[in-house]
């Protein structure tokens, strides 16, 4: 699986285990109860079949901050540009995020190949049978056909 990326510094996202590091590419500040998209700096391309999640950095959320939505979900359909990632701060002080501050991890998978086909509507029609109340400290049942 080959991942194209572009990066104006010159150099790749960290990847580890298999595993992509995504940092800040410049310093940002995020507000109280805010989202920020921040930059990587970074241009992905994923070949068709794979898509890329990319979660909280661990660093993040002892920070009252998290990837927001999450997980972010990058596919090859994806229209290409630098990687912003949303991050949304928690915290009642604002989040100081410096240039190679460490935002997020993001990590390969494989999508299956999916095939739809019509089929027949299924029967959902359900019948309960009517029940009494039962007598206090008696159990109760259902019966469902």
């Amino acid at each position: 699986m080959n991942v194209g990326f572009h990066n104006k510094k010159g150099s790749p996202a960290e990847i580890e285990d298999n595993i992509f590091t995504f940092s800040c590419a410049k310093p940002v500040i995020i507000q109280s109860a805010e989202i920020e998209k921040v930059s990587t700096g970074i241009t992905l391309e994923i070949d068709a079949g794979y898509v890329l999640n990319i979660v909280s950095a661990p660093n993040i959320y002892e920070k009252s901050a998290e990837v927001f939505p999450g997980p972010y979900v990058i596919y090859s359909g994806a229209p290409k540009g630098v990687l912003e990632i949303p991050v949304r701060n928690h915290a009642r002080v604002p989040l100081h995020l410096m240039e190679g501050s460490v935002v997020a991890h993001g990590y390969l998978t494989q999508v299956a190949d999916v095939h739809i086909k019509e089929i027949e509507q299924p029967n959902t029609k359900r019948t309960q049978k009517k029940t009494t109340p039962a007598k206090r400290g008696g159990s109760i049942k259902f019966e469902v056909t």
